[in-house]
């Protein structure tokens, strides 16, 4: 804090904050006393204090026990006040709802949203507060007009009041990730913000607002990681140009009887994502599987855990003479669902990324390569394909964990598409496969803070359904917006508390971007 003359102060006060903000957009007839009725928007909007911890840096303690002052006067000159903050493992909503009513927006009298020109908080001391004042755009006689508990935001459309989510909405679970990227809709923002105090009520406040960016660390695994889930889907290929007499080939159902490949064959209805055969020769019935840790987790910037296969009810030697079978395209997509909550309003935002297309491979995998495995009492030839498929792909870094908080949930699942054929000249056929997943931090947890920590959720069960409808463009990298000079890092901050020793050190944290508008300060 950099004073240019003497000031008088009462207090300078650190925050740290997160908050949970949904908007949701309601459309209402209006009749007005008899008249024509009128459609009118106005946005519903539900706020969380999913954090919120307060210190305060000066006068210290030992000086508000002592003095009976409420204001001191700091002569010119640079001020430093070092601070620490100890981010819980789960969320403080809970115990700040009933304290929430009276802190609106990222300030208790002010109507300021979190956020800042950009950077990120490791700790340590706030050396530097902007020098810029931030007064109030909404006083506290018009804040206290919207109602108790409520808070008038000032937005683009006007002002809108922010009525205070009900205390069964209020959700103790784990501390939610950063969030943005989805416009207006949704955000999770964490940020520190400062506050100078002054002693004239006629000389307004200064403030300052540092964004961070925030991960959780991943929960306890209290399940058996080694098992497998699985996803699966039959695909017919022609091996023929026509059979003989010109009839249609061999039907993607298969014949009478039960057990494994009864029900890896049967008849079924598939949608043109996953693929239908028609071809009038020759054909060669599989089954496209997919395999995965059985509770579907995943971690952005590593390798996808999944296996690829080809299963056959025989010898896929003695099913054709053809030697091998192709793989002509392989994508991965990864379908983002976003369910948010505003009062007694819901929505849920659908997201879609492309994380890998591959196309005009002309990948050939030979039939004899395939293996015999016994599965309840039946033999079947398991065909490993390319694992190189997956070479470089993995989710990006601003993909966020799933979770959810009191007005937001975010899940996932992953669609794999492939296209094969036996023969060149013969139309590629293709299928999809469809699966709930989990995705994680990637950061574990040190024994000693995950005693509270709540446990995954139960294990997703393989689905087959089509993918979502709605094909919407997930938001791009957001580029690196700190201010001038660095902040010490992550790792550097708790090397310095509790040492050097390797064995006390925690993992890296994965890069997580979020996108430009978490670091925009909007005025509400």
């Amino acid at each position: 804090m950099t004073l240019k003359s003497e000031t008088s102060l009462k207090s300078v006060n650190v925050k740290l904050e997160g908050i949970a903000k949904t908007v949701i957009q309601v459309t209402e007839e209006v009749n007005d006393r008899g008249k024509k009725r009128e459609t009118k928007t106005r946005d519903e909007i539900e706020i969380h204090h999913v954090l919120y911890k307060t210190q305060t840096v000066f006068p210290p303690e030992d000086v508000r026990k002592s003095s009976t002052s409420n204001q001191f006067t700091l002569p010119p000159g640079s001020y430093t006040y070092a601070f620490r903050f100890k981010i819980p493992v789960n969320s403080d909503c809970r115990q700040n709802a009933a304290s929430s009513a009276s802190n609106s927006w990222g300030n208790g009298s002010n109507g300021w949203t979190p956020g800042g020109p950009g950077g990120s908080f490791a700790g340590g001391a706030f050396s530097s507060i902007a020098n810029g004042r931030i007064g109030s755009s909404i006083s506290n006689s018009i804040n206290n007009v919207a109602g108790p508990g409520n808070k008038l935001l000032v937005t683009g459309r006007g002002i809108d009041i922010a009525r205070a989510p009900s205390l069964q909405s209020h959700d103790g679970g784990v501390l939610p990730p950063s969030l943005s990227g989805i416009e207006n809709s949704a955000s999770i923002k964490y940020f520190v913000k400062v506050t100078v105090v002054r002693a004239s009520m006629l000389k307004m406040n200064t403030r300052s607002h540092k964004p961070f960016i925030f991960l959780p660390l991943d929960p306890p695994r209290l399940y058996d990681s080694s098992k497998m889930a699985f996803v699966r889907r039959q695909i017919t290929v022609g091996t023929s140009v026509t059979s003989p007499g010109g009839s249609k080939g061999r039907s993607t159902s298969s014949s009478g009887g039960g057990g494994f490949f009864s029900s890896l064959l049967s008849s079924q209805k598939v949608s043109s994502f996953m693929g239908v055969n028609t071809w009038p020769g020759e054909t060669l019935s599989f089954t496209f599987e997919m395999r995965f840790p059985s509770v579907g987790t995943f971690v952005p910037l590593r390798p996808l855990p999944i296996e690829l296969y080809a299963l056959f009810p025989a010898n896929p030697t003695t099913m054709t003479e053809r030697k091998a079978i192709y793989i002509s395209s392989f994508s991965v997509f990864l379908y983002a669902r976003t369910f948010i909550r505003a009062h007694e309003h819901n929505k849920e935002i659908p997201l879609q990324l492309n994380v890998c297309d591959k196309k005009n491979l002309r990948l050939a995998v030979s039939l004899a390569d395939a293996q015999p495995v016994t599965r309840n009492g039946q033999t079947v030839f398991e065909l490993r394909l390319p694992s190189d498929l997956l070479n470089g792909v993995q989710f990006p870094s601003y993909v966020s964990p799933t979770f959810t908080t009191c007005n937001i949930a975010r899940n996932y699942s992953i669609g794999v598409e492939m296209g094969f054929y036996c023969v060149q000249g013969i139309p590629v056929d293709h299928v999809g496969l469809l699966s709930d997943i989990i995705v994680r931090s990637g950061v574990s947890a040190p024994s000693e803070n995950t005693s509270s920590a709540l446990p995954p959720p139960p294990p997703s069960r393989p689905v087959q359904s089509d993918p979502p409808p709605e094909k919407l463009k997930y938001h791009t990298n957001a580029e690196d917006t700190q201010e001038n000079g660095e902040l010490p890092s992550y790792n550097e901050v708790v090397a310095a508390t509790v040492g050097t020793s390797s064995s006390t050190q925690p993992e890296p944290r994965r890069k997580f971007e979020q996108a430009p508008d978490y670091y925009k300060i909007s005025k509400e």
